[in-house]
């Protein structure tokens, strides 16, 4: 098993869900975890590699973002990078 294989993908703003963080987890953990983000669409479109940035997405005549709440979108912000 490759640990830093990456089974899930995801976007730039989430960790990567590999084979190491997988193994870290317990067994109903693991599964809960598996459980929520294929069953449940809006995660799904929370940790998509997909997922838009708000300069991307379309606005109005008066420069406001068009907002589609089951397809958030993300504001990187220095508050929550990484190191």
């Amino acid at each position: 098993m490759e640990e830093n294989k990456v089974v899930i993908e995801t976007n730039r703003c989430q960790t990567p869900v590999t084979e190491r963080l997988l193994a870290s987890l317990d067994a109903e953990t693991r599964a809960d975890f598996l459980s929520y983000i294929s069953g449940i669409q809006y995660v799904r479109n929370l940790i998509s590699p997909d997922r838009k940035r708000a300069r991307d997405l379309e606005r109005d005549a008066e420069g406001k973002i068009i907002n589609v709440l089951n397809f958030p979108f993300s504001i990187p912000t220095p508050l929550f990078q990484t190191v």
